[in-house]
């Protein structure tokens, strides 16, 4: 599935995105956990400021 950021009105960029297998997870620089906001199944949704600093998105491996 294609999905599209749609910026909302005095925005004009798109600092960090995740594009794989969920659950995606943050951390800080730190390693400490952040906690996102739940996944938003539209094709163009307009996203949620994450008022934490954030040094990194992942997701799970899958078992071998």
């Amino acid at each position: 599935m294609a999905g599209v950021h749609r910026f909302l009105k005095g925005e004009d960029t798109l600092v960090l995105a995740w594009a794989g297998p969920g659950p995606v997870r943050g951390a800080t620089d730190a390693g400490v956990p952040v906690d996102l906001p739940a996944p938003d199944g539209r094709r163009d949704g307009s996203g949620v400021r994450i008022r934490q600093p954030l040094g990194s998105l992942g997701g799970l491996v899958p078992p071998a």
